[in-house]
């Protein structure tokens, strides 16, 4: 049997079958979850997963983006495979993702041991096993992260062995598997720089050998970065509301998020516990002079390392510039849709925490010998130390996968963790609203409310406290709830929408309308005003203009169903043309409502 272990390839073999049983073992309750906070959105009801051409529009049409999707086909297209290969199925997404971060995990341990990094196992197994990935594993929305994660640490070797080998086909790979790593999230359009530190701390003959060529071989990484950066940008902005007034903060202010969250996300690697959905949001005074130690820490630490810059300075501050760098997107300095809940979350450290990991075990590697090219001083201590290290990371990662488990469970683990999450209060309001326990939904809506800001798009507690309102007949509070939003946020169509259709319950045509028209004048490309405006005018027997209210909806939203079956009994209504009508209803059975096609097909009005 030691004949199995004595050769290197045979010990390479067995680490990476460690590895995969170890991501597995850990991630197993992940296997067991069902979808939490926006994979409805994302996963579940995302139109291109099933419409004609939806892989083609996933590609070239980026503004169909279902309110959810920023332009990210690679990753939008795995979600769109999977569904064509076996349909809708948590297991297999959640599967998936567990295996992407072995792979992830897997190219570490082989990066770092190529490029002679000791103890590269322990940093593979302690990046597999560590609890603050959770969040990027067992969330099914989350799949950029490992994704994104896989191509960013591919493009990074194949970086380094460009470098190393001058060796040019290394760098066309390099090149793709960043291209592919930026379309699956955003935030690794850092490669560029982090390749550069990598290269000045592992390649040491290249270390001053920086030529015109070497920049020109950067420009492409940098254009692609740039083009994608903007992209990005522009989506917050547009859809996801990064740019509302929830968003305004001073320069100050972001200079203490940005010296924070560093030292946040290092105390979360050291110590994982606990690990809460949204923490607390901060506080930021800049007035109070305590808020300012930690930008303090960060001149004085990067002043230890430049006094001791010839000995093991250097390997900490290039890891320290590393680290910054690959935060930098998620520091504060850019308005991002998460900070309406939280300045920081753990799946924005799932790359920076390789940096992290691997200077500690180097450090303690040097420091602990006296010598950089041996490994620990003593594997009697050593080896027993690093075991209880990993078992007890294991079941922290066991215990905090299992509050993935549903929404539920995940928004009631927030919430002990943290009271003051609203977000958390606001999406258990909504599974209640879901569950039609009207009562209960308004109970935490209510403890959303005091600590949400005012949002633009349709999850305000107040919006979401108002329909739970109409469903149990207590018009004056809903109406009042409803109100309250266009006082204050007069740009909110999800709000005029709502209060048009409570005008609908209380039979006020007149009132409903004029929402409706307002709605449509904020927002002239939203296709439920539409369909609701239409299915007005039909309820008030005015079909020609339900006729072209429901076509424009389905300009907007082909995925729709129910908006084919109605237009199809206008289309006999208005014009008595049988053959547009057979259409969309084919059409609307083609989208699960076929009452109307099989009717027809009976009658023998339609052909098969």
């Amino acid at each position: 049997m030691s004949l199995l272990f004595r050769s290197r390839q045979s010990r390479l073999i067995w680490g990476c079958l460690a590895l995969l049983v170890a991501t597995f073992s850990v991630y197993y309750p992940a296997s067991q979850a069902s979808f939490i906070w926006d994979d409805e959105g994302y996963f579940i009801n995302d139109p291109l997963m099933t419409t004609e051409g939806g892989f083609k529009k996933i590609w070239l049409s980026p503004e169909e983006n279902n309110g959810y999707w920023p332009y990210l086909p690679i990753t939008r297209s795995s979600f769109w495979l999977e569904r064509q290969i076996w349909g809708l199925s948590f297991a297999k997404a959640h599967l998936i993702n567990i295996f992407l971060h072995f792979c992830v995990s897997m190219c570490l341990y082989l990066g770092l041991r190529r490029f002679s990094i000791r103890a590269a196992w322990l940093i593979g197994f302690l990046f597999a096993v560590h609890p603050i990935h959770v969040q990027s594993v067992a969330w099914i929305t989350e799949r950029k992260n490992v994704l994104s994660g896989l191509f960013f640490l591919l493009s990074l070797i194949g970086y380094l062995l460009f470098k190393d080998r001058k060796t040019f086909r290394w760098y066309v790979f390099s090149l793709g598997m960043f291209l592919c790593a930026v379309l699956s999230k955003t935030s690794a359009v850092i490669l560029p720089a982090v390749a550069e530190l990598a290269c000045f701390w592992l390649l040491p003959r290249n270390r001053w050998s920086v030529r015109m060529r070497d920049w020109g071989l950067l420009l492409p990484f940098l254009v692609i970065a740039l083009l994608v950066s903007l992209l990005r940008i522009k989506f917050e902005l547009t859809y996801f509301g990064a740019g509302a007034s929830q968003f305004d903060l001073d320069v100050l202010q972001r200079i203490l998020i940005a010296t924070h969250s560093p030292f946040f996300y290092l105390g979360k690697i050291i110590f994982p516990e606990p690990l809460i959905f949204f923490y607390p949001r901060w506080k930021l005074d800049p007035a109070q002079l305590s808020l300012w130690l930690p930008l303090l820490s960060l001149f004085g630490s990067t002043g230890i390392c430049l006094w001791k810059f010839h000995q093991w300075g250097r390997s900490i501050l290039l890891g320290m510039l590393a680290y910054l760098i690959m935060l930098f997107p998620v520091m504060g300095f850019f308005n991002n849709a998460w900070h309406r809940f939280s300045f920081v979350a753990d799946h924005w450290i799932y790359l920076p925490s390789i940096v992290v990991m691997t200077i500690v075990i180097h450090g303690v590697s040097v420091f602990g010998s006296g010598k950089t090219n041996q490994a620990f001083p003593s594997e009697k201590v050593f080896v027993p130390v690093m075991l209880v290290l990993f078992l007890i990371l294991s079941g922290l990662t066991w215990k905090q996968t299992k509050a993935y488990q549903n929404a539920e469970t995940l928004n009631m683990d927030t919430v002990n963790k943290n009271p003051d999450a609203w977000g958390a209060y606001n999406g258990l309001g909504s599974i209640y609203l879901k569950k039609q326990d009207y009562e209960r939904a308004i109970e935490f809506f209510s403890k959303a409310i005091p600590g949400a800001p005012l949002l633009s798009g349709e999850s305000s507690p107040v919006l979401n406290r108002g329909r739970a309102y109409v469903q149990l007949k207590h018009f004056d509070q809903a109406l009042a709830d409803f109100d309250h939003v266009i006082r204050l946020q007069p740009d909110n169509y999800h709000a005029y929408n709502e209060r048009a259709l409570f005008y609908i319950k209380k039979k006020q045509y007149a009132l409903a309308e004029q929402d409706f028209d307002k709605a449509l004048q904020i927002n002239q490309h939203w296709a439920p005003a539409y369909q609701n405006r239409g299915n007005l005018h039909l309820l008030l027997k005015r079909y020609f203009p339900a006729f072209k209210d429901l076509s424009r909806a389905i300009e907007l939203k082909p995925e729709i169903g129910e908006l084919y079956n109605t237009r199809g009994v206008l289309q006999v209504i208005l014009f008595s043309n049988r053959k547009a009508a057979c259409s969309d209803w084919k059409s609307a059975c083609q989208r699960g409502i076929c009452q109307n096609y099989e009717l027809a097909l009976k009658k023998k009005d339609c052909g098969p």
